[in-house]
């Protein structure tokens, strides 16, 4: 039977796992209040639409390449659109990497740098109510660092993006049989991948990973 390097079961790890990143939330919250409730009226973020920023144009430029029949300006658009997509998910994927450095590092203010600046944002934490507004989200991780470190790594990552909005899924690998199944988005800001949801739930594991 598997077993992870704590010697427990891989369901009593996950269990333990999740009930101290409850424990670090709740402990720092119930000292200074309850997560505030999410406002009636909330700051809707908007994607950058300056002209300079290539990603935010591609489905404009992919439109023209649609309707254009200019062998020559269907070529220079054909260029900038792989040159766009490759340079969205470069940046993407380092966005993504990022946060699960602060994560395993329990590095606080890279944590702040990778969420975004804007108040319609998301988070939860596996097992806990939804956390809404930056200044929540981010009070968030500070109580969870504040408990034991974990190192985790995102395995089996796919990106799909749609101009200024990237929907990334992965399995965070806590351990060899500790998993949860994330889902993360980002919308870019003054040129910038910047996270605005983030969600992780445990993986029930089969009678295949328990033998």
């Amino acid at each position: 039977m598997l077993k992870c390097r704590h010697g427990k079961r891989p369901s009593v790890c996950i269990s333990l796992m999740l009930n101290l990143m409850i424990f670090s939330l709740t402990s720092a919250f119930s000292a200074t209040g309850a997560i505030s409730r999410s406002a009636n009226s909330r700051t809707c973020l908007h994607s950058n639409t300056s002209s300079e920023d290539s990603i935010i144009q591609l489905p404009q430029w992919q439109a023209q390449l649609a309707e254009t029949t200019d062998p020559e300006k269907k070529a220079s658009l054909e260029s900038k659109i792989d040159q766009a997509k490759m340079s969205a998910e470069f940046g993407v994927r380092a966005a993504q990497s990022q946060f699960y450095e602060a994560f395993s590092n329990q590095d606080y203010d890279l944590m702040q740098a990778i969420w975004s600046n804007g108040q319609d944002i998301q988070c939860n934490h596996p097992g806990m109510p939804r956390i809404t507004g930056r200044e929540d989200i981010l009070k968030s991780w500070k109580a969870l660092f504040e408990g034991p470190q974990m190192d985790m790594e995102p395995t089996d990552s796919v990106v799909d993006i749609c101009g200024g909005t990237a929907i990334c899924r992965c399995v965070e690998q806590i351990d060899t049989s500790s998993r949860l199944e994330a889902l993360n988005i980002y919308k870019r800001e003054e040129g910038e991948w910047k996270m605005t949801f983030h969600m992780a739930s445990p993986v029930l594991l089969g009678q295949a990973d328990l033998e």
